[in-house]
């Protein structure tokens, strides 16, 4: 895409190019989400988008969606999208493909305020997006021999997202910004502690529990926010 917005602005010699051939140890996979893509000559606007001269949508021409929307406009559910990514991977580099890692993977919610901690711990759609998205990923271990030696999730915990702050909460665990940033394990972490175990359930949702140290209530620095 570089060469075809400015040309070979930077040539590599030969000599540079043998040195590079094989050089990768591991490619990391940043995945979130899919869209449907549509080439644009002239596309409208500035920014990353028109520089790749497309256009995207999360529709179909027929007017169907790619996934299910969430609290985040730009990220659709497309669990299927990561297996299309690694096929297409496999397909294009074959043996010369290295090692892969899913350097980041999740999905966010818009963290309402007024939630109590405990309530913003039940997180059913962050648990069948990791699950979702595992299923894929093992499919594509089994489907097309890829040599997956790693899988992030993100995140650890609620921290500042760059295009949104504190206002979008990927974390499998829960921070408490407004109590002295205080944290306890929401649904998705407990889910991850299960799967790690070889747990053979696959239920997306756990039973009903305690989040340690955080009442029913809403604390008075919240509910003054």
């Amino acid at each position: 895409m570089l060469k075809y917005a400015v040309g070979n602005i930077v040539p590599f010699s030969d000599e540079e190019k043998q040195g590079l051939a094989g050089s990768v140890d591991w490619v990391g996979l940043n995945y979130y989400t899919s869209d449907f893509v549509a080439y644009e000559p002239k596309p409208p606007g500035v920014g990353y988008p028109a520089d790749q001269h497309c256009i995207y949508s999360y529709y179909n021409v027929k007017g169907d969606p790619i996934g299910d929307p969430t609290d985040s406009s730009w990220l659709w559910i497309v669990p299927g999208g990561l297996y299309d990514h690694l096929q297409y991977l496999q397909t294009k580099y074959k043996e010369d493909m290295p090692p892969l890692y899913i350097t980041e993977n999740g999905v966010g919610d818009n963290g309402d305020p007024k939630l109590t901690a405990k309530q913003a711990c039940v997180d059913t759609t962050r648990v069948q997006y990791h699950q979702e998205h595992l299923a894929y990923l093992l499919l594509a271990i089994k489907n097309l021999s890829f040599d997956v030696r790693g899988y992030f999730a993100w995140s650890y915990c609620d921290n500042f997202e760059w295009t949104a702050g504190y206002t979008t909460r990927f974390g499998i665990i829960y921070t408490d910004y407004i109590n002295d940033l205080t944290r306890y394990m929401k649904n998705s972490a407990f889910w991850f502690t299960k799967f790690l175990k070889a747990s053979s359930s696959t239920s997306a949702t756990l039973g009903k529990r305690q989040v340690e140290k955080d009442p029913e209530r809403v604390s008075k620095k919240r509910r003054a926010t």
